[in-house]
């Protein structure tokens, strides 16, 4: 399946070139250029003028790229990242019935084209899967080592190298965080079985101007039970983490890469040792 592929951008020039470069890989590896459909890149404005040259540095970059059809969409005005990824994806899937999307700090591997590529497709008519994300945290050797397939469904949101569907996507229709936890807490929504982190997390930002968007998100899909695909080994490698508006710090087993490409998916969900060891991870 060939999908467009969205990218959000602020002020990292030096990170979004290094995007730029681990793209240009991925896509010369097996003739995967083919799987990408269009790039979308999405510059946010300035928030203040000490912004000004690196936002157009980054512009700059956005309209050098000439790998695919390109289109650069250039806000005048800061939006913050709590509205550039959703209004990225509103963006996208109002013109294409999937959409991946990469942040300015996530660089993809050799394989991470074609695994979003047959899992979008392979899951596009299961409507208990949400998305497809292409990072994980480093599970334990012997767990993955046990796991007969190349990846995994759980029941948590991922927004770093994630992808998802107009059908799934279009049902996301309350972005107000304090309504989406309300109407969680009515239904007796259990948030944690994702991971300990995210009652944590909701509590943090339920009140915040600067709240995750991507909560909202993962309460819409818990309510409905929902699940995202993970590959067993990462696909991609954030390297910006804690250096910008967009990052936090995590501490945790250092990441490992996929070494080669995994293309053996499950074929339903299956609560299991994975499941709680990947839940350990989110503690």
């Amino acid at each position: 399946m060939k999908f467009p592929l969205a990218i959000t951008a602020y002020n990292r020039p030096d990170m979004l070139g290094q995007v730029f470069a681990g793209l240009a890989d991925a896509m010369c590896w097996n003739s995967s250029y083919e799987l990408i459909k269009k790039l979308y890149i999405f510059s946010d404005g300035p928030r203040e003028k000490a912004d000004i040259p690196l936002v157009n540095q980054v512009r700059d970059l956005a309209h050098a790229w000439d790998w695919t059809d390109v289109e650069v969409v250039e806000h005048a005005h800061n939006i913050s990242q709590k509205h550039a990824i959703p209004y990225a994806m509103d963006y996208v899937l109002s013109e294409h019935e999937v959409a991946v999307h990469l942040e300015d700090d996530v660089v993809p591997g050799l394989y991470f084209l074609p695994f979003m590529a047959q899992a979008l497709e392979r899951y596009a008519d299961e409507p208990s899967v949400y998305g497809v994300c292409g990072y994980t945290r480093t599970l334990p050797d012997e767990v993955v080592a046990s796991w007969p397939y190349d990846a995994h469904l759980y029941p948590r949101p991922g927004t770093a190298a994630w992808g998802t569907w107009r059908r799934a996507w279009s049902r996301h229709t309350c972005r107000n965080l304090s309504d989406m936890a309300r109407r969680a807490n009515e239904m007796g929504i259990d948030f944690s079985i994702g991971g300990d982190d995210l009652p944590h997390a909701l509590e943090k930002y339920l009140d915040s101007e600067t709240a995750n968007w991507s909560l909202a998100w993962g309460l819409r899909m818990a309510i409905v039970h929902g699940l995202y695909l993970y590959p067993m080994r990462s696909l991609v490698e954030n390297i910006g983490h804690g250096t910008g508006v967009s990052t936090s710090r995590h501490h945790g087993p250092p990441l490992v890469m996929a070494e080669r490409p995994l293309e053996k998916l499950p074929p339903f969900y299956v609560p299991s040792v994975l499941c709680e060891a990947m839940k350990a991870l989110y503690t």
